[in-house]
Formats: structure tokens, sequence, C-alpha cells
């Protein structure tokens, strides 16, 4: 759906694609909000980061 709405946006969609954890654990966030646990049914990732963090 993201894509269609950037192509009717004309947004050049090249070379964009979804992260993964891997890729953005060593990232230093100043602001984590989560939707995980009961929420969605997932277990929350881990933030090893003094990061403010909100469920």
């Amino acid at each position: 759906m993201i894509l269609k709405l950037l192509k009717g946006q004309a947004i050049p969609i090249d070379g964009l694609y979804s992260e993964s954890w891997d890729e953005l654990k060593h990232i230093s966030f100043d602001l984590v909000i989560t939707v995980c646990d009961d929420v969605a049914g997932e277990s929350c990732r881990i933030f090893p980061t003094s990061s403010l963090k909100i469920h």
C-alpha cells in the first residue's frame, strides 16, 4: 500500500526497502515507540540504549 501511495504521488521508490532490526541495532534512538506484546501479539524488541521508551 505504501509503494502504491508513493507512486501515486510521483515519489521515486527505487532502492527503498524495509530495514531489518539487524540493520538498526547499532543506531542510538532518542525515542522508541513500541507496539507489541498484548497489542499486536508480538514480543517486544530489547533496545540496549538509554532511549526514552513508550509502549
